[in-house]
């Protein structure tokens, strides 16, 4: 019943007070529109989306907060007035609406504000206390709460431009990583990913004890293709190899990769030599049917390829052989 009499008083002597009525409404209803300007419904409705610039929109609602509590703290006593806590919430509220620079220019405004408090009872301006003694404990309980919640919203700031810094970063990393597997003119892996493929395709059939396949594919005559056309023909002509290649391995563990030059090499996993046979044939007839010219060779008028290959079953105990060396068994 206490506070209920000190509210009813609070609220019969603000009524003879319009001003500050006005004052603390226009206050509320600006922060609460500045938290819920992160809603996409209410940055419409704010304009903030509809072709009206949000720093317009943002630096108006920052106006309407900063001259509010500039009213109500010369009507509160100035630099004692507990309204001075609220000046901490305009630079923020502006910086996240409108950006640094509002930011700034609003932490300025603020900082004028706090000094002419200062400064205007000592140059003749008088400064009065129109706040009761209950007025005065709510403000400061809205104060803290309003230096709370900043406390928080920079937190939540901070924390959310960590998250995002750290998205990049992988973000990066992974392009990174799949820019350093990529061959850049025919989109294929690389040769260092092959030495790594390798390797952990070696041990796996090592532990299942089942064959594995390598074949190394070579373009026929190319350094003449290449007198021949110019290195830029010679270009799109690994590309759609290349692509040729690729698009014959069908299944999700065959592997090709360009080894250097004209050069490509072919892993396939879980296949004995007749079926990895096979698979050769077939890209060795593909990619003569892509019936590129090639004026200088002597086995065929258009461009061909020559396929070596080498199948094993890797043994226990047996380290996997310098990739260097199964080529040379892959060529022979």
């Amino acid at each position: 019943r206490g506070v209920r009499r000190q509210l009813q008083m609070c609220i019969r002597d603000s009524m003879k007070r319009p001003l500050l009525i006005v004052g603390g409404a226009l206050v509320v209803l600006a922060l609460a529109l500045g938290v819920a300007a992160r809603l996409p419904s209410v940055q419409r409705l704010l304009l903030l989306r509809a072709g009206i610039s949000p720093k317009l929109c943002g630096n108006s609602l920052s106006f309407v907060i900063w001259s509010s509590c500039t009213a109500l703290a010369v009507l509160t006593d100035g630099l004692r007035s507990p309204i001075m806590v609220w000046y901490s919430c305009i630079p923020v509220f502006a910086m996240l609406l409108s950006g640094f620079a509002s930011g700034i220019f609003w932490t300025l405004a603020s900082a004028l504000a706090i000094t002419g408090c200062m400064v205007a009872p000592n140059c003749g301006f008088p400064l009065w206390n129109e706040l009761t003694a209950f007025a005065t404990q709510f403000f400061d309980y809205t104060g803290l709460l309003a230096f709370l919640s900043l406390a928080f919203t920079l937190a939540w700031v901070f924390k959310r431009g960590e998250n995002h810094m750290e998205r990049v970063l992988q973000q990066s990393n992974r392009t990174l990583e799949l820019q350093a597997s990529i061959d850049g003119l025919t989109g294929i892996h690389n040769r260092r990913t092959f030495d790594r493929i390798f390797e952990q395709e070696w041990n796996r059939h090592e532990r299942a004890g089942h064959p594995l396949s390598v074949g190394m594919l070579d373009i026929d005559f190319f350094k003449h293709f290449n007198d021949a056309n110019g290195h830029l023909e010679g270009d799109l002509c690994l590309m759609a190899v290349a692509q040729e290649i690729q698009s014959c391995l069908r299944r999700p563990g065959d592997f090709v990769a360009r080894f250097g030059g004209e050069e490509f090499v072919v892993i396939l996993p879980n296949t004995n030599d007749q079926d990895a046979a096979r698979l050769f044939d077939d890209i060795r007839c593909q990619v003569k049917l892509l019936r590129i010219l090639h004026p200088n060779s002597s086995v065929s008028p258009y461009v061909t390829i020559s396929v070596g290959s080498s199948t094993t079953i890797p043994l226990r105990q047996e380290p996997p052989p310098p990739v260097i060396t199964m080529l040379r068994c892959v060529s022979r």
